[in-house]
């Protein structure tokens, strides 16, 4: 069982994860249900990225403003404990069950990581390695996202590019690889107008921000 410092368990869920693998024997990974600290679900399954995530990952501007868009559709699994469990491409790390033969074979975590994409990285190779994921909305736990980067989000934020790059060269076709300088500058535009976002000045108490 593999679970951030910022998630709390209200609920039994190990049994319930355990279930799932024990049920599918060619699933290694599961992962289930996550939700804010508001009630609002935060999917927490996910299709491997590709092009289409720039615009409908889940913290882009598109998705922020219109999260029933085809692009973020495509990208996120936002179903709830009433959809059952389902086969996806990779779950968040923040809260996962591995096989741990399988986590071993592995060879775990890539540490090349940090922080960011790790997850996505270990589902893939796992997939490759001819296993599969599954999304168990059925054990749900709550995320105080942001609880952890709050305290270093310059450095947060550019590990989270960096990862993001680094899985893109690591998994890209050769194609990818080509194309890897156009993937780096809206990588680095990205990271610019986050950063630029994240200076702006603080809000006075009882204004609520209007894009976020």
């Amino acid at each position: 069982m593999i679970i951030n410092p910022d998630v709390e368990l209200r609920a039994p869920v190990v049994p319930r994860l355990a279930a799932c693998l024990d049920a599918h024997a060619d699933v290694a990974i599961a992962g289930g249900l996550i939700r804010e600290a508001d009630g609002s679900i935060q999917p927490s399954a996910r299709r491997f990225p590709d092009l289409s995530t720039a615009f409908g990952g889940r913290t882009s501007w598109l998705t922020r403003i219109r999260p029933d868009n085809p692009l973020t559709r495509r990208n996120l699994v936002t179903g709830g404990p009433l959809r059952g469990p389902m086969t996806v491409d990779w779950v968040t790390g923040a809260f996962i069950m591995i096989r741990a033969d399988v986590f071993r074979a592995l060879g775990g975590f890539d540490e090349r990581f940090f922080m960011y994409w790790e997850d996505s990285d270990l589902c893939l190779r796992a997939l490759r390695a001819g296993w599969t994921t599954m999304y168990e909305p059925r054990a749900e736990v709550v995320h105080l996202t942001g609880r952890s980067s709050r305290h270093a989000p310059v450095r947060s934020l550019m590990a989270f590019h960096v990862s993001a790059f680094r899985h893109y060269w690591k998994h890209g076709s050769m194609l990818a690889r080509v194309l890897a300088p156009v993937a780096l500058a809206g990588l680095t535009a990205r990271f610019v107008i986050r950063l630029a976002g994240s200076r702006r000045p603080s809000i006075p108490d009882g204004v609520a921000p209007s894009a976020e």
